[in-house]
This record gives structure tokens, C-alpha cells and sequence, in this order.
């Protein structure tokens, strides 16, 4: 008796389960993509970006090859970055909240790497 019980539990769940019509929904669904780029002239010089107050992701690599230096407090990038390697991309683990300060500041020790900013509103 027990047994039916269960059975016929197992079997309303997957019912419930088969018609339901589940779509996953990414957490924060971009209205916008953005393609930006920034151009370090000279190497080993810091530049900036600063992305817009709705921004709820973004990435960056460099065109090209080499690597490149990115750092989210002015004056760091130097000294208290990540590197980004050759052909990779940088891109924050989860969706952004941001708030106040926006900006990330770039360097590379190759003068005239163009970074290719994407990002999503």
C-alpha cells in the first residue's frame, strides 16, 4: 500500500514537471550591448574607462595579441592589477551592482593596444 502511494506521487510529480513550462530567465536580461574600445597609446601608461550607471556586465580584451594590466582603483594598475594573458578575456565572475565609482584603468607594456570593451545595459 505504501508503495502505490509512493508510485503515484512519483508520477503526479512528473507530470507536474513535464507540463510545466519552465524558461530560465538570466538574473538581470540586457536591454543593450555595447561595443567600446580604448586605445593605450603609449605603453606603460595608465588610461581609464568609465562604464555607464546602468551597466549590469561587462568584458574586455585586447585586439590582437598581448597582455594587458586591469585595476578598478586609479594609480594601481601597475602595481595591484590582474593580468590579463594573451587572447583572454576580462570579465567580473557574477552581474554588477555598481554603484559610485565605475571606472577601471588599464596599462600595457605594448604601445597602441586597442582593448575591446563589450558591455550589456
Amino acid at each position: 500500500m505504501r508503495k502505490n502511494y509512493c508510485l503515484i506521487l512519483i508520477l503526479a510529480l512528473i507530470m507536474i514537471i513535464g507540463t510545466a513550462k519552465i524558461q530560465a530567465q538570466p538574473l538581470y536580461p540586457a536591454q543593450k550591448i555595447t561595443i567600446a574600445n580604448l586605445t593605450l597609446t603609449t605603453a606603460d601608461t595608465e588610461y581609464n574607462y568609465t562604464l555607464p550607471n546602468n551597466c549590469i556586465s561587462f568584458s574586455v580584451k585586447a585586439r590582437g595579441s598581448g597582455t594587458f594590466k586591469i585595476a578598478f582603483t586609479s594609480g594601481q594598475s601597475g602595481t595591484a592589477y590582474e593580468t590579463v594573458p594573451s587572447g583572454g578575456v576580462f570579465s567580473p565572475d557574477i552581474p554588477l551592482l555598481l554603484t559610485g565609482n565605475r571606472t577601471f584603468y588599464a596599462q600595457s607594456s605594448t604601445a597602441g593596444m586597442v582593448l575591446e570593451i563589450r558591455y550589456y545595459e
